[in-house]
C-alpha cells in the first residue's frame, strides 16, 4: 500500500511540475538534470506523451532527432501525413527536410516538457500515467496481442 501512495505522490508531482518550452537556443535543456526520471510532453497544454529514462538530459536532446525519438515520429505522422513530401520516418530514416523544418517549428511553438527526476519506480510511474491518460497519449499502449 505504501508503494501505491508513493506512486500517486510522484504522479501528482510529475503532472504539476513546471513546463518548459522547447526553444531554438536550447535554454530548456539547461534546467534538465542528467538523472533518471519520467518526462511528459505537452501539446497545446494537453499531455500527449510520457516516457522514462536513465538520463533525462540525454533523452531530451534526442527529442529533436527524428531517428531517436518515437514522439517526434508520431507527431510528424499525425500532423504532416497529408503533406505532398510525406513518407513515414523510422529509427533509420527521418522525414523530408521540409517536414523536418515544419516539425521543428511545430514543436517549438506548441510543445512543452515537464519532468520528475526519480530513480525509484520510474517504469511504474510511466505505466501509471499511461493507464490514467491512455486515450490522449501518442504512445498509448492499445490492446496487446
Amino acid at each position: 500500500m505504501k508503494e501505491l501512495e508513493y506512486l500517486k505522490q510522484q504522479l501528482n508531482q510529475l503532472i504539476t511540475a513546471d513546463q518548459f518550452s522547447i526553444d531554438k537556443q536550447k535554454s530548456w535543456l539547461k534546467v534538465i538534470p542528467p538523472h533518471a526520471g519520467v518526462y511528459l510532453i505537452w501539446f497545446e497544454n494537453d499531455m500527449c506523451y510520457v516516457g522514462e529514462t536513465g538520463n533525462l538530459k540525454k533523452r531530451m536532446k534526442d527529442l529533436m532527432k527524428t531517428y531517436n525519438h518515437t514522439f517526434r515520429r508520431k507527431l510528424g505522422e499525425k500532423y504532416f501525413s497529408n503533406h505532398p513530401s510525406f513518407y513515414k520516418a523510422t529509427s533509420k530514416k527521418k522525414f523530408s527536410d521540409e517536414i523536418e523544418s515544419q516539425l521543428n517549428d511545430l514543436m517549438q511553438t506548441k510543445c512543452k516538457i515537464s519532468f520528475l527526476a526519480t530513480s525509484l519506480g520510474r517504469k511504474e510511474l510511466e505505466e501509471l500515467v499511461q493507464e490514467k491518460y491512455d486515450k490522449q497519449l501518442l504512445n498509448a499502449r492499445g490492446k496487446r496481442k
